[in-house]
């Protein structure tokens, strides 16, 4: 399993990069697969994504040694690093066991990694050209394929504490040390696919610069969300709760639900307050707006709407209940 396929929660996170792929498919005779076994196998390997850098050093004689070596290297070797970050709880601190690379060995690593895929993309291309390929042919492709993912796998391990030391910097209330990771997880990965080794620097720097980059982006496009959501809070935010008596209640009661309805919904934040009385008719206009047309507004999804809404309704219903007020509160939130 690739680390490329899990973006969640640091938790899970910790878990997928702990798994890698090993082994390798076994030798199958050099003979033509049945159509129902051969179009599975094929259609897999045809539309397995293929990006890789090429490199001169692919033309030489001795890459396939360095790979070689490399392979070997990996099953071997003791990937624990007992320098690991500080002031990390016990399930970050997994995804830095992965020992620092040295200058050679990381240079090693992405040309055996490109060359890899490099092969396993030759080889495909024949592999078009024939009328019927054969289960060794197949074997050969995705046995490169899952050696390019063990040793891709390998790089990304050994560069995420460069994640950590970039991502907590950047931490506050409005971006969470969950949702930068695993955006800052995702670049690296993005950045080790795309890294050139014949440019001459580490890539620990082009890693740094890439994950610094997405980051400020990131939270530039927050900031301009927050802002649409500002602006599209303050058209309806700045509604007044003193409206007429609603038929059916007598204006002592309304004027007292009025008081605490008020005092509750201003613990809110801006955007529940907008939600919430625009969901519940609390506005002067008192109408009621749709999940829709709150998602229009605020630039979010209309699930997304709905559950800031159940979240609003369930903090009022804590308060009122602390204040022994849940039976005046309640109809209004039904």
């Amino acid at each position: 399993m690739s680390i490329a396929s899990s973006f969640g929660t640091s938790e899970q996170l910790a878990t997928a990069t702990t798994l890698e792929v090993t082994g390798s498919p076994e030798s199958l005779p050099n003979e033509p697969l049945p159509d129902h076994a051969c179009t599975q196998r094929l259609q897999r390997v045809l539309e397995t994504p293929l990006e890789f850098v090429f490199s001169t050093s692919f033309d030489t004689a001795a890459i396939e040694e360095e790979v070689r070596q490399t392979l070997s290297h990996l099953a071997t070797r003791d990937t624990l690093d007992e320098d690991l970050p500080q002031n990390l709880p016990s399930h970050l601190a997994r995804l830095c066991e992965c020992s620092r690379l040295a200058p050679e060995e990381e240079q090693q690593l992405f040309r055996s990694m490109n060359f890899l895929k490099f092969g396993a993309n030759q080889k495909r291309l024949r592999l078009q050209e024939e009328e019927r390929p054969t289960s060794e042919q197949l074997a050969s492709i995705e046995e490169d394929l899952e050696n390019a993912e063990r040793v891709r796998n390998h790089i990304i391990q050994a560069n995420t504490r460069l994640v950590f030391s970039v991502i907590r910097k950047f931490v506050n209330p409005q971006h969470s040390f969950d949702d930068l990771l695993s955006d800052g997880i995702f670049t690296l990965i993005r950045a080790v696919d795309k890294f050139d080794t014949d440019r001459g620097f580490r890539f620990s720097t082009y890693a740094y610069r890439a994950i610094t980059s997405n980051t400020c982006r990131k939270i530039a496009n927050r900031q301009k969300e927050l802002a649409r959501q500002a602006t599209a809070a303050n058209q309806l935010i700045d509604e007044s709760l003193e409206s007429p008596t609603p038929p059916g209640m007598n204006e002592q009661t309304w004027t007292q639900l009025n008081g605490v309805l008020t005092q509750l919904i201003q613990r809110l934040d801006r955007r529940e307050q907008l939600i919430l009385r625009s969901r519940h008719a609390l506005g002067s206009h008192r109408t009621t707006h749709t999940f829709q047309d709150l998602a229009n507004r605020l630039g979010i999804s209309k699930e997304r709407v709905r559950q800031l809404e159940h979240r609003a309704v369930q903090k009022l219903r804590n308060w009122a209940a602390e204040q022994s007020v849940q039976e005046l509160v309640e109809p209004v939130l039904t």
